[in-house]
């Protein structure tokens, strides 16, 4: 069995306390290194207590796209409840929270299983958008210097990060001997981050997302040729934009967005922190993307379809990319590549042109104010995210002075683009 031991920590047994699909795939992820997990959730059946717990790890033994259990690693979870056992938190030494991202639903539970935690366990938020510092002010002292925010990446058995925030009194011996378990036994890559709104995977990675659906909105692109736009091919994740939201889950991307919108309103790029209404439609509709086999994309069928809001309904992929743009992709010299985008009036140029631009801009301007240092930043993209390739990263192979120029030049684009989307809101 991994362990992870300081001079007062050892860990033997853990606990993750809610079935969402992060929390089950944490679940997972324990018992396949052999780590006994207790995965608890809400008793809804007396004469089956552990129905919902269980259903997830039949959920999780049963994923068809990836093999997240593997069933002679599933004797490692045990199914719990609330209700009746929350005593055997007692026994366990890493207590992993991964409720829905409700403050109040939060502390609620903390309250609960507050006196079946042991004094030396640690208690982990995964909360992808709360800050930790204010989640840990309403726990007990003790608690509260056990209190830390670990952020894993769906899915979590190929994506290697996990963003750490550990709350102001987490001891350092314990924050050190935590990160080392977790790359050592899992192979994953530990940032530490800074307790700012979305931290800094979520806070770039969504901010990239809303600012290609801003443009796409402009330019009258549809979702799946965005898609074909923003994904592979410019060294990003294959799920792209649209599909990353599939990924995520529509409900965690409208939180996370909610959570810009009120903890970010003096933020310059504040009026591209907006959902679709068509997307708020789908959620609305039980449509949360992967998890639910329906988001933006349906996947139940054979075929890959795609919601069309004029439609209202789904329809066969069109994402195919033009032989040109290829090619002008290709183009060895990174900064005539995008020299090149940037002139091209068509707006799958522009597309490209636009959010990458925004992408810079944007991680150039919130750098320190998200991070200790900017290689975090291309790592948490990198790693968290499925990038080849960070911002910076990218920053470098344009040059800074070429960037500088687009910065100095875009001030005044940006306004006439913002009153043309004013315009196309009022008409």
């Amino acid at each position: 069995m991994p362990q992870a031991q300081s001079t007062n920590f050892v860990i033997n047994k853990i606990a993750v306390l809610g079935t969402s699909f992060i929390g089950a795939q944490i679940a997972a992820l324990f018992a396949e290194n052999c780590v006994p997990t207790l995965l608890f959730d809400s008793l809804i059946d007396e004469k089956n207590p552990n129905l919902l717990a269980q259903e997830s790890i039949n959920s999780l033994l049963n994923f068809k796209t990836d093999v997240l259990l593997s069933p002679e690693k599933a004797s490692y979870i045990e199914p719990c409840n609330y209700t009746y056992e929350l005593f055997k938190l007692e026994s366990c030494d890493l207590i992993v929270e991964a409720i829905s991202d409700n403050y109040e639903w939060k502390q609620d539970l903390y309250a609960k299983i507050a006196l079946h935690i042991a004094s030396q366990a640690i208690l982990v938020t995964t909360s992808i958008g709360i800050s930790v510092q204010s989640l840990s002010k309403q726990l007990p002292d003790l608690l509260a210097s056990n209190f830390v925010g670990l952020r894993f990446f769906s899915p979590l058995k190929h994506m290697r990060l996990i963003e750490i925030t550990p709350s102001s009194t987490f001891k350092e011996e314990k924050f050190n001997c935590l990160v080392n378990y977790m790359e050592t036994n899992f192979n994953k890559i530990l940032i530490k981050t800074k307790d700012t709104p979305n931290f800094i995977a979520h806070r770039i990675g969504i901010f990239n997302i809303l600012s290609a659906i801003y443009h796409a909105n402009i330019l009258s692109l549809p979702p799946d040729v965005v898609d074909s736009l923003t994904g592979s091919i410019l060294q990003r994740s294959n799920t792209a934009v649209y599909k990353t939201i599939d990924l995520l889950g529509i409900d965690n991307f409208i939180k996370l967005v909610e959570n810009m919108q009120l903890s970010l309103k003096d933020d310059p790029w504040q009026k591209m922190f907006k959902v679709p209404n068509w997307i708020m439609d789908l959620a609305y509709k039980g449509r949360f993307g992967i998890k639910s086999k329906k988001g933006i994309y349906d996947y139940s069928q054979k075929k890959l379809l795609v919601y069309d809001s004029a439609l209202q309904d789904y329809r066969l992929c069109s994402n195919k990319v033009s032989g040109q743009l290829r090619k002008t992709l290709e183009i060895a010299e990174v900064s005539n590549r995008y020299k090149f985008l940037k002139d091209v009036s068509h707006p799958e140029y522009q597309l490209i042109w636009r959010n990458t631009l925004d992408l810079l801009q944007y991680c150039d301007y919130h750098k320190n104010k998200i991070s200790f240092n900017t290689a975090d930043i291309d790592i948490a993209l990198k790693w968290g995210y499925g990038w080849l390739k960070g911002p910076f990263e990218l920053w470098d192979d344009i040059g800074l002075d070429l960037i500088h120029t687009w910065f100095a030049e875009s001030h005044n684009f940006s306004n006439n683009l913002e009153n043309k989307l004013m315009q196309i809101e009022e008409s």
